[in-house]
């Protein structure tokens, strides 16, 4: 059932979302609330009501479109163009937030935009750009600054 909500084109890459899970301490509502936690959870990605435009020839996504996501605390995701072959968006990971070591199943593209980043031994700065290749595997990301991120993930 999850799997099958991370496959929607508006959704948070996968290597992201299972990323954040690893190191999360499981939580075990009860059925009824776990069947209303799922509702909410598909009825948010399904949502067409987002503030961001439609794709046309010519996109423009303002500061102040679209929706910020916090799957956890610390760490911000902005959506900003999925399609059938990648996905763009935004990340902000406050001072002091931490992200498990995880593998890429695709290519993902990083931008420092703010601040700065460290893929394990990996430190990068603002106008630094990273490419981690399909299958590559990334140590412990974090940032004792804060940063924002622009990535662009295949899918």
């Amino acid at each position: 059932m999850a799997g099958d909500a991370l496959k929607d084109e508006n959704s948070i890459p996968r290597p992201i979302v299972e990323g954040l899970l690893d190191d999360t301490e499981a939580v075990h509502p009860t059925p009824e609330r776990a069947q209303d936690m799922l509702a909410q959870v598909k009825a948010r990605i399904h949502d067409t009501s987002t503030s961001l435009p439609p794709v046309t020839d010519l996109l423009t996504v303002a500061q102040a479109d679209g929706d910020w996501v916090e799957p956890v605390p610390g760490n911000k995701i902005k959506m900003l163009r999925p399609d059938a072959d990648s996905q763009s968006f935004i990340v902000r990971l406050e001072p002091g937030t931490r992200f498990p070591a995880h593998s890429h199943p695709e290519d993902e593209e990083t931008l420092v935009l703010e601040g700065e980043v460290s893929f394990g031994d990996i430190q990068l700065h603002a106008g630094d750009y990273h490419l981690a290749r399909k299958g590559s595997f990334h140590e412990e990301v974090y940032s004792e600054t804060g940063c924002l991120l622009f990535i662009r993930a295949s899918t």
